[in-house]
């Protein structure tokens, strides 16, 4: 399971959440602090959730901010974090008065509590975890200790108790839809589900805006004008708080308070739960809705297209009907398609009469000046992208060739028996012949209604709405069992609707247990491995209503699947599986999933050629380890004129790794990710021309890492703007950190910064020193790779 420790790094928001409190916790008894250089302390555990439609609040991790919400958000993957976390915190009286901090858990070794940036008045750590399992086991409840050296109280030691897992429920916004086009010039309502809290629990509702982070509007805190307690259901946001047609980024945010000290420090311990959403504003008559475009379904340099995909190029907002796309294949000029705007004018669907032809490279390019949104306001710029077709040719198969509703619950094995993670989790999907075969869909819920059009993936030709949850309750609550009703306007089928029912209760079969774990930690890749596990009661290879079907799946560290079976293939009674030599690389470690699936409901006849199915799922995740060394890619270095070429064979199919560079042996940087297929992987380095020696390596990418280009700036520095005389000597740096390089003789320097390039767009100075004497160039939008740069000093 995946853990990211984050030290230092408390949560921006639960910081401010709780400076706003100290004013309440004095009135709710907790007290004034007698310390003078401490003013708060506080040890949280806390889920972060995400409300994509009406009725769907979902454990939001980065897979989610990166595909379903960071479009608006304005996140990065890298930066966002995993839902469930643990946070402590430290506020000082004064700067500088906390001179060491730390906080020991239940019978754990002290934790270092830090300053995120030099000057920061908050010590603290947020580590962020992916199950409930894995935050109870790193940092379990019971009493936290966290000890304080200060200036002038010196050494003080607070003991809070955090215990019992009393989270609050998660916050439900209930007029979602009102809110993704409210009007600004007048008070706007936001209401939400009981929460069940009391008068001594706490909400807040926080807006900002996404593209600066900075807070828009905010409810009090406790005890402050405008404050919420646990009991309230709803908030009015005051008239001309929010601009016209803008984005924002709402937080919804339930605080449960389980404990208090008032000496040496005031501080608390609590649980708390926060739901982030989006909330939008209309434009108002006659002014520009703030529409963009948004992305392209395939996204922009995918492969394998099935020929008889549509393309769909989707916008931010509702747009007026005109467009202007323009589209090459193979390089030649191509004008055989139909348009359709569906998804309430906010996407645009692209059909190429006849289907793509075969193996072809396909070219758009988007005029955005022609798309006009529904104020009659055009877009700027232009966007454009390529993807390859496939070989097969279309055929007549349905549109839609599955349909299913799953409920799942995770268990993880390392030892003899399965550990349920706390995790639970929904999946409604449909599996398309290729992309775009459907204008929309809906899913209808029991209890819960309608819950709207379930999410286009970029990467695959399937609709799917899918949730993570941290407890039965909650999956329960968004997902109650009963009948599933999915409705679907297709290109070549029409419309069709599928009822599959769950039933009145849950079904969920025991948990899969791999009984040969301890040998699959060493296996010989060379030769064939066999998985065993439990019998599953009731299983089928050919599975109806009640019974039971068992799926196999391994991946690479990269997401790279290498064994898929179900049903019939799995061997001997359906209790094992022999994995052929030669599948598993040597020296790696894979991720595996055994699903023991309770099959509910079967429909062939609603949707004739389409198979439908719904049931319950156990799903039990271990890994296996193979023997030996890894298998690395080799590498060719040559000239290509000024420039080296570097090229990659070899290596793991469908692993990722990161191309390296250094100009000393000792400081290694990153230059490409590369994806390796069996063909060679060519790289031209354009920078070697600038230094006088540079040295390539290749290695693993990480799972989940993102390893991008560091800011690199290239120039020469002049004694005066004719340049006739260039400076040696001067010392170049900037102000993004404190790596520094020197120009040489010709005046020319190659500096390779701390930081990893994402400020194409954002100013920052680049300082040049000569004779102690600095001078400063900018802010400037430089880029992130600056070259053949000039900076006269006179």
């Amino acid at each position: 399971m995946k853990t990211t420790p984050r030290t230092p790094g408390v949560s921006t928001f639960v910081k401010s959440i709780f400076r706003r409190l100290l004013p309440w916790l004095g009135a709710a008894g907790i007290g004034t602090a007698a310390a003078q250089d401490i003013s708060f302390v506080a040890v949280l555990k806390g889920r972060h959730f995400y409300q994509k439609e009406a009725d769907l609040v979902c454990l939001s991790d980065w897979r989610a901010t990166d595909q379903e919400q960071g479009w608006w958000f304005g996140e990065d993957p890298d930066s966002a974090d995993l839902p469930l976390a643990f946070e402590v915190f430290a506020i000082e009286g004064g700067p500088g008065l906390i001179t060491s901090a730390t906080v020991t858990i239940p019978g754990g070794a002290p934790l270092p509590l830090l300053r995120e940036l030099p000057g920061d008045e908050e010590l603290g750590r947020n580590d962020r975890y992916g199950s409930p399992l894995d935050l109870d086991t790193a940092r379990p409840d019971g009493t936290h200790t966290v000890n304080l050296q200060t200036v002038n109280d010196g050494a003080l030691s607070i003991a809070l108790d955090l215990q019992g897992g009393l989270y609050p429920p998660a916050p439900h916004v209930t007029n979602h839809a009102a809110l993704q086009n409210a009007g600004s010039t007048t008070s706007i309502n936001v209401t939400w589900s009981p929460m069940g809290g009391g008068t001594g629990d706490f909400i807040m509702l926080t807006v900002k805006d996404p593209s600066t982070d900075d807070t828009v509007y905010s409810t009090g805190g406790p005890g402050s004008p405008g404050s919420l307690d646990g009991t309230a259901t709803g908030t009015l946001i005051p008239a001309g708080a929010l601009q016209p047609a803008r984005d924002y980024e709402a937080e919804l945010l339930f605080v449960r308070v389980v404990d208090g000290e008032t000496t040496p420090v005031m501080a608390v311990a609590g649980y708390y739960q926060m739901t982030r959403f989006r909330l939008s504003t209309a434009g108002l008559p006659g002014s520009p809705t703030g529409a963009a475009f948004h992305r392209s379904v395939p996204d922009n340099g995918w492969w394998d297209v099935p020929r008889d995909s549509a393309i769909a190029f989707h916008f931010s907002r509702p747009m007026n009907p005109g467009h202007a796309v323009a589209w090459t294949i193979n390089s030649v000029v191509d004008t055989a398609f139909t348009y359709e705007w569906i998804n309430s004018n906010q996407t645009l669907l692209c059909r190429r009469t006849g289907g793509f032809p075969a193996n072809a490279e396909v070219a758009w390019t988007l005029n955005l000046g022609a798309f006009r949104d529904a104020a009659n306001q055009p877009l700027s710029g232009s966007r454009s992208g390529t993807f390859l077709t496939g070989e097969m040719a279309p055929d007549s198969s349905p549109d839609v060739s599955g349909i299913f509703v799953l409920k799942q619950r995770e268990y993880v094995q390392t030892g003899p028996t399965p550990a349920e993670t706390g995790l639970w989790d929904t999946e409604i999907g449909l599996s398309l012949k290729a992309f775009n075969r459907v204008r929309s869909a809906t899913v209808t819920m029991p209890a819960n209604g309608r819950i709207g059009w379930p999410e286009h993936s970029s990467w695959d030709a399937e609709f799917y709405l899918d949730g993570d949850f941290a407890s039965k309750t909650d999956i329960d609550r968004f997902f109650p069992n009963g009948d599933y009703t999915i409705a679907m306007d297709t290109l070549a089928d029409g419309f069709r609707s599928v009822t599959l029912s769950l039933g009145g209760t849950d079904a969920y079969p025991d948990a899969p247990t791999i009984t040969n774990l301890t040998a699959l930690q060493a296996v010989d890749p060379a030769a064939p491995a066999t998985i065993t596990w439990n019998a599953l009661p009731g299983w089928s290879a050919e599975p109806g209503p009640g019974d039971g079907l068992i799926e196999l799946e391994v991946e690479n560290a990269g997401g790279w699947e290498v064994v898929w079976v179900e049903g019939a293939d799995l061997d001997g009674g359906g209790v094992s599986y022999t994995i052929p030599a030669g599948t598993l690389w040597p020296g790696r470690s894979y991720q595996a999933r055994l699903h023991f699936i309770r099959v509910q409901d079967i429909d062939t006849d609603a949707y004739p050629g389409s198979f439908a199915a719904a049931g319950f799922e156990s799903t039990t995740n271990f890994t296996i380890t193979t023997t030996g060394t890894p298998l690395m890619p080799r590498l060719t270095i040559g000239p290509d004129g000024p420039d080296m070429r570097i090229e990659a064979s070899g290596g793991e199919p469908g692993r990722a790794y990161v191309l390296e560079t250094s100009s000393d042996l000792s400081r290694w940087l990153p230059q490409q990710e590369i994806w390796l297929a069996d063909l060679p992987y060519q790289w031209t380095d354009t920078d070697a021309r600038y230094l006088k020696q540079r040295f390539y390596r290749m290695r693993d990418l990480a799972d989940g890492e993102y390893a991008p280009r560091h800011v690199t700036i290239q120039g020469t520095v002049w004694t005066n703007s004719l340049h006739t005389t260039p400076v040696a000597g001067a010392i170049v740096g900037t102000n993004l950190d404190g790596r520094t390089t020197v120009t040489d003789a010709a005046g020319k320097f190659f500096l390779e910064t701390d930081t990893p390039a994402h400020f194409s767009s954002t100013p920052y100075t680049i300082i040049i020193t000569r004779d102690g004497a600095p001078r400063s160039f900018g802010p400037g939008v430089w880029g992130d790779q600056p070259r053949e740069q000039d900076f006269a000093l006179e």
